[in-house]
């Protein structure tokens, strides 16, 4: 687990932040937000559709998304959120939540490795379901 949270915050560390400079003019059309994470970061709510898994657009990434907008007029979501997932089944290829790549994990570091100077900022909420509760 500490290896995984390592490793993530060394990719996150790679990827160069973009600075929004008013006085300048800057092409904003391809920024991105990349969101990470369990049921909070997806939007899940026991009112959501059932065919959906429960996932809505309640999340804080939503939110987030909505409010930074303001700053970066270009920014575009894109959610890899996967409700119940924890900080091994990050990493794992699963039925709950199906990826190009896999898993959630290799998702994001494609994303990353594609949009490396297109990227915003990045969120991710991860480990809640790691407790019995």
């Amino acid at each position: 687990m500490r290896a995984l949270l390592a490793a993530l915050l060394a990719v996150l560390f790679a990827v160069p932040a973009l600075a929004v400079d008013e006085t300048t003019d800057v092409e904003l059309e391809s920024t991105w937000y990349l969101a990470l994470g369990d049921s909070l970061a997806a939007g899940y709510q026991p009112i959501g559709d059932p065919d959906r898994d429960h996932i809505t657009r309640a999340s804080y990434p939503d939110q987030l998304w909505l409010m930074a907008r303001q700053e970066y007029p270009g920014l575009q979501l894109r959610n890899l959120a996967c409700p119940g997932e924890d900080t091994e089944t990050i990493q794992l290829t699963h039925d709950r939540c199906q990826y190009e790549h896999g898993s959630q994990w290799a998702e994001a570091l494609a994303f990353i490795d594609a949009h490396r100077d297109q990227l915003a900022f990045v969120t991710i909420d991860i480990g809640f379901n790691d407790f019995d509760c």
